[in-house]
């Protein structure tokens, strides 16, 4: 009892995972991919002014539309996408700036540099003409003759133009307070109901930069994405989640293996997360602050704007939306 031979220890070995699946690895997955895939993939505009807790209300109300109709939210993404390239374009011809190459044309220009066997001295990547035609823009995408671009702009990129449609840029009126009375002070604003901010459209960034180019700050890419609470991993590790699922349950279906009508809901909010980050891939994330515009100069400007937009006529929201509209996506 007290004395005798050391029992041998016994080789750990590798075990292999059991053949079936059970519930709770059916629940699990799934609900976790369609959680991570709804509430990273939403991207709601800048929050109204003085007015952060609404945006919880906004987040809640995007996400079930993400939970029960995620086409319709890759709808607004892609929409959402073409109306920010126009935006880019429209500013870049009025600010004389190029046009970065799209996708297809760096794929070609790569294949184009493998083949060839030394670079030609005459051709120059920043004088070769704009691959993009300007369509779909009016008479207030041009600049006047009187109003010369500024020297110093950052080059607009498709950043930007998701940052212009999500409210990013705002025109801000200073409140005059005076004592014409004494112990007394007076709001004057040519805004009415004391409001001191509107959200520009894109619409208005056009017309505002028609008459005058530099009244629109300089900010910088980087900038931008500084204000984002998202990175590329993020979506990184997001868009692989949602990737690795479709290729499991692909795999099962060409293996002949059975797939439950959850797994296969799943697979449609992976296919719809991965369209909407190719949509959303350059539109920043949850942005609390625009950047404001206070130029005293430009208030006639302003107050002639907010007269003939549809917010001065219908409850003086604070998003300057077509219709009326108060949507936090377009």
């Amino acid at each position: 009892m007290f004395f005798g031979n050391a029992s041998v220890n016994g080789t750990a070995t590798w075990v292999p995972e059991p053949n079936g699946r059970g519930t709770w690895s059916l629940l699990s997955t799934c609900i976790i991919t369609v959680s991570l895939c709804v509430w990273s993939a939403v991207h709601l505009n800048i929050r109204q002014h003085h007015k952060a807790g609404s945006q919880y209300w906004r987040k809640a109300k995007w996400l079930l539309l993400g939970i029960f109709a995620p086409e319709l939210l890759a709808y607004i993404a892609w929409q959402q996408r073409q109306d920010a390239s126009k935006l880019c374009r429209a500013v870049r011809a009025i600010y004389n700036q190029k046009n970065p190459p799209g996708y297809l044309e760096k794929i070609t220009q790569s294949v184009r540099s493998l083949h060839s066997t030394q670079k030609s001295p005459e051709k120059d990547p920043e004088s070769t003409p704009d691959p993009i035609p300007l369509k779909g823009i009016n008479a207030w995408d041009f600049r006047l003759p009187h109003a010369p671009p500024p020297s110093r702009t950052a080059q607009w990129e498709l950043v930007h133009g998701f940052y212009a449609l999500m409210g990013g840029f705002t025109l801000a009126v200073e409140p005059q307070e005076f004592t014409s009375i004494p112990n007394k002070w007076k709001f004057e604003s040519f805004l009415p109901d004391h409001i001191t901010r509107a959200t520009l459209t894109s619409d208005g960034i056009r017309f505002l930069l028609y008459w005058h180019s530099d009244a629109l700050p300089s900010i910088t890419a980087e900038q931008i994405w500084d204000k984002s609470k998202a990175d590329g991993l993020k979506k990184t590790l997001v868009c692989a989640q949602a990737l690795w699922f479709c290729i499991q349950c692909l795999t099962r279906l060409a293996q002949s293996l059975p797939v439950s009508l959850l797994e296969l809901n799943t697979f449609g909010h992976a296919l719809c997360t991965l369209a909407i980050y190719v949509f959303w891939w350059d539109k920043p994330l949850d942005i609390e602050e625009p950047t404001p515009i206070e130029d005293r100069k430009l208030y006639p400007l302003f107050s002639y704007m907010w007269m003939t937009s549809n917010v001065s006529a219908q409850g003086h929201c604070d998003y300057d939306m077509p219709d009326g509209l108060q949507d936090e996506f377009h």
